[in-house]
């Protein structure tokens, strides 16, 4: 588990520079190759000669997330451009020696094949042929078995100190541009079972000087549509036109409100996510028919608008609209209301927003809470979304009492549910969520 805490973030068009402390808690590696010793003697004419030869299977070793964090200083500069490329500036790994020193004693060197700690019995070593005079003898190392398996804990022990100082010039620096790559790709692909999203980096700002912004552009199409085009597919979607144009002034304070929220202290970070962005989702879902199914329980489809959320006012419960065509009327009503002849209305209800944790992944969850319309709206439609209300002319009043109880069965649904593998180990089941008033919903946390 990488933990990382920024320290300094300094930013000059169009250079980023920061400086951050990272630690690693647990570690596991393994020398694949094994260990292989030799003792040289020179001969008479100066020559090395091979006398001793000692080999050691695969080796692991396991630092484990009970002991302190393995720490270190990071410094990058990024160019803040589409690709968002860092270049790794320096780094320090004085610590490192000491660290293994501290905790040597719980540290596990393992055999690779078996994970158990290494013991006497993992180490070959070759006959020792003795020359004395014109007479040979050969040593069995056998015999010195159980005076090395005396002395093992003060080899291993040997062993991590000279690791240690390894790790600071060869281990260390491999870990760190393995975890902190020179670059980053400006997109990111996200595929699921119902779907795919391509995330790509569309612009860096620094509304004050203490605070980086970053802009994500978020593609979606249905997994299907991946499988049969590819990444392609994000291109093949129908034009998408907003519900609503937002005004720039509108949209700036959204942003405003962001800053001015840092600036307070009262988070460290804001995720927030347009409500364009929200119905895109919602869209891709729809398109992979995943409300196909609950809906056609109760004999309901959904019509041209779906389904989509506003965000125009600051609350926990922000509103969900979805346009709906009703075939199952009963009784007299059959005449009417029927698949030949279905009913056209909107419904308008509460939501909630949530991100568990499910397997160790976080989900974004929309639940409906609590439905909204009233009978007028039900009969009246909304215009102000184009949502239109078709009912019996006759039996409008009727009808719309019928709706009215028959809706309650969608208080309480799961509207939503869509994992986040990338957001693993973000800690998003532990922040708080606001819908603005300028078409924004925020994520706050607090590190």
């Amino acid at each position: 588990k990488l933990l990382v805490s920024p320290r300094w973030l300094g930013v000059k068009d169009p250079t980023l520079t920061l400086d951050i402390h990272a630690a690693i808690q647990g570690l596991k590696t393994q020398l694949t190759e094994g260990l292989q010793a030799d003792v040289m003697i020179a001969n008479k004419e100066g020559k090395l000669e091979s006398f001793l030869t000692a080999n050691l299977a695969p080796i692991s070793l396991n630092i484990p997330v009970s002991v302190e964090p393995m720490t270190f200083d990071v410094v990058f500069e990024t160019v803040r451009d589409q690709g968002f490329k860092f270049n790794l500036k320096s780094y320090n790994t004085d610590s490192l020696p000491g660290y293994v020193e501290r905790n040597k004693n719980q540290l596990a060197i393992l055999d690779a094949a078996t994970q158990k700690p290494v013991t006497v019995d993992q180490i070959q070593i070759n006959p020792v042929i003795v020359r004395l005079n014109q007479h040979t003898r050969s040593v069995n190392f056998d015999a010195f078995k159980p005076i090395i398996q005396k002395k093992m804990n003060q080899i291993v022990g040997s062993v991590l100190s000279m690791l240690g100082s390894s790790l600071k010039t060869t281990l260390g620096p491999k870990i760190l541009g393995t975890v902190f790559s020179n670059e980053t790709k400006s997109e990111m692909l996200i595929t699921t079972e119902y779907i795919h999203t391509r995330y790509s980096t569309a612009n860096f700002s620094q509304p004050v000087k203490d605070q980086l912004q970053i802009g994500i552009l978020g593609g979606l199409c249905t997994a299907k549509a991946f499988k049969e085009f590819g990444d392609k597919c994000v291109d093949k979607n129908e034009p998408w036109e907003p519900l609503r144009e937002l005004t720039p002034e509108v949209k700036q304070q959204g942003l405003d409100e962001i800053t001015s929220h840092l600036a307070q202290g009262k988070s460290d970070l804001v995720i927030s996510l347009t409500e364009d962005y929200i119905n895109r989702l919602i869209k891709a879902t729809i398109d992979a028919e995943l409300w196909d199914e609950r809906l056609s329980e109760d004999d309901l489809e959904l019509g041209p608008k779906g389904v989509f959320a506003i965000f125009d006012k600051k609350t926990q419960t922000p509103e969900m609209f979805i346009d709906l065509y009703y075939s199952g009327g009963e009784g007299v009503q059959k005449l009417f209301v029927n698949k030949r002849r279905p009913i056209r209305f909107p419904l308008r209800l509460s939501t909630s927003v949530a991100f568990p944790l499910k397997d160790g992944v976080p989900h974004l969850v929309i639940k409906t809470e609590k439905l909204l319309s009233d009978r007028n709206e039900i009969i009246e439609g909304i215009p102000e979304y184009e949502l239109e209300s078709k009912l019996v002319r006759l039996f409008k009043k009727k009808i719309a009492k019928m709706i009215i109880k028959m809706a309650s069965k969608l208080e309480g649904q799961v509207a939503m549910d869509i994992d986040f593998p990338i957001l693993k180990e973000v800690g998003l089941e532990k922040t708080t969520y606001e819908a603005t008033a300028f078409g924004r919903l925020n994520w706050y946390f607090k590190l």
